[in-house]
């Protein structure tokens, strides 16, 4: 799964050299537990199946003894520092865990979505195409996100003001004048958090334009994410590499995070540049499409190549409403009605059969009709 890769590097990059990774059952990993423990550092249990082991639970729990200030462990009694931090990471796709451990931990699903990873390639392809758009986009977020703390800052301090108030106080001229300040700064606040949402609406509007690339390399990804479905070759890398030689086999399952961007980026440089907005992200989409097909179809075999170039073409068609989908199940099902006698000479019974159930259809009513009076 995509995620279990996406999610690890990105707690590694938060957490850096600081993260203590372990696996269960490996040699000394429970001295390891121990130490990070004791000395409040944050610690990555990789790969863990849907059953813990039992000397695991008070960790998980944070069963505390002592007044909170230490763990039992098994035999041993460690000292719990209140900075220590547990990340536990599973390979699972859908793991089912017992109750009372989620109720005990957060759940954090690194799963790519189709809609999640559209808007991710779209901040791409903007940073790309207006790095102008993307940079106000990340400061205005940033600045909102600023205005929430700060009012929630004041918020707060109103509140502490008040309750530490003795008597009347009305009568507590300084404390009057701090509410008053802190009314004002408050409605400042206020309306530049609105002003920024003006502008981040009509950023976002802007960006809209872009979207209709980003949805057709979102969908290209996940045609190819299905490829695993038909052969296991495709899910586990032998000599992952951009590199690719000929006889050599890239996973799907490593594309986003290894190649897929560069490819999605690479793309768009050598898309044809147009002045006409509309005109560009056509370009845009024929450039990725035409890439991203003759990257993946180098690393597949010959057999299924024709496989997934037919699967893209019918997704293609199905997202942009231009072929019926039942249309397209009688295509890759072709129902026929049995034990009927061809009328005709050029058609055999089974044809004959197809025709009778593609008659059914309103588009291709009396088409029987129509065969038989030629």
């Amino acid at each position: 799964m995509l995620n279990i890769f996406l999610g690890v590097k990105w707690i590694r990059t938060r957490y850096g050299e600081k993260l203590v990774v372990i696996r269960l059952g490996a040699k000394g990993y429970m001295e390891k537990i121990e130490q990070a423990i004791a000395a409040g550092e944050t610690l990555l249990i990789e790969n863990i199946e849907e059953n813990i082991e039992a000397i695991l639970d008070p960790l998980i729990g944070r069963n505390t003894i002592r007044k909170g200030r230490a763990i039992k462990l098994g035999d041993k009694e460690i000292e719990y520092h209140p900075d220590f931090r547990l990340i536990i990471q599973t390979k699972l796709a859908n793991p089912h865990y017992k109750p009372e451990m989620q109720a005990q931990t957060t759940l954090i699903n690194f799963t790519v979505t189709r809609d999640g990873l559209e808007d991710q390639l779209l901040a791409d392809v903007v940073a790309i195409e207006r790095p102008d758009l993307e940079k106000s986009k990340y400061e205005l977020t940033r600045q909102k996100n600023e205005y929430k703390i700060s009012l929630k800052k004041l918020e707060d301090s109103l509140l502490q003001r008040l309750a530490a108030a003795k008597g009347n106080f009305l009568s507590d001229v300084a404390l009057v004048e701090n509410l008053e300040k802190t009314k004002s700064t408050a409605i400042e606040i206020e309306h530049k958090k609105n002003e920024a949402e003006k502008t981040s609406e009509q950023i976002d509007k802007t960006r809209e334009v872009y979207r209709p690339a980003a949805a057709r390399a979102s969908l290209l990804y996940f045609i190819m994410n299905d490829l695993r479905k038909i052969h296991p070759m495709y899910q586990f890398s032998l000599k992952g590499s951009l590199n690719t030689k000929k006889n050599e086999r890239f996973s799907i399952l490593f594309f986003y995070d290894l190649a897929f961007k560069i490819v999605f980026a690479k793309a768009i440089q050598k898309s044809e540049e147009s002045d006409d907005v509309k005109q560009r992200v056509l370009n845009l989409i024929d450039s990725i499409t035409y890439s991203t097909s003759l990257y993946t179809t180098r690393s597949l075999f010959e057999q299924h190549k024709l496989i997934f170039t037919s699967q893209m073409v019918f997704q293609i068609l199905l997202t942009n409403k231009e072929i019926d989908m039942k249309e397209l199940e009688f295509l890759l099902r072709y129902p026929f009605v049995p034990n009927l006698v061809s009328p005709v000479d050029f058609l055999n019974d089974q044809s004959w059969g197809g025709i009778k159930a593609l008659s059914s259809m309103e588009e291709f009513h009396n088409l029987d009709r129509d065969i038989e009076g030629r």
